[in-house]
Formats: structure tokens, sequence, C-alpha cells
């Protein structure tokens, strides 16, 4: 339901919509959200699991974001744990 996979049609890019969904969260965690999303690197892909991350209210960051790159480490260092 929350999968954030489509863009909605009011909107055209997804830091445009995170943008507007910060805006209308509650005032107490939206220093997190925002504090959260400063120190992320900024790419669409990004902006729409910040986007999930807002429609779920997630603002104890229980989600996992991870980045394309910080992925393949990890499926590196499995390989190099297993020789």
């Amino acid at each position: 339901m929350f999968n954030a996979n489509i863009l909605p049609k009011k909107f055209k890019t997804w830091l445009e919509f995170r943008d507007y969904l910060l805006e209308t969260t509650p005032l107490k965690h939206k220093e997190r959200f925002i504090s959260r999303f400063n120190m992320q690197p900024n790419d669409e892909d990004m902006y729409r699991k910040h986007v999930r991350q807002l429609m779920l209210n997630d603002y104890e960051n229980n989600l996992a974001v991870k980045t394309e790159s910080s992925k393949k480490k990890e499926d590196l260092s499995k390989w190099w744990n297993i020789l």
C-alpha cells in the first residue's frame, strides 16, 4: 500500500512530493525527518524512499533506507567472508 512506486500526477518529481509531505507533517516529527534527510544523498531514488518514510510516519527510522553503493558493499563483504 505505501510502496511509493508511482509518483502522483500532481507532482513532477519525488523531491517535490517529499517537500509537500514535509510541509504537512506534524511539527514534533518534522525536524527529525529534515535532519535525517539532510544527511542522505540527493537523488530521485532516495527522495522516493523519503516519501515512503513520510507516508508511514517513520520518524523513529525503523525502515531500512540504503543506497545502492552501501548495498553493493554489503554484497561484496559477504563474498569476502566466504572466501
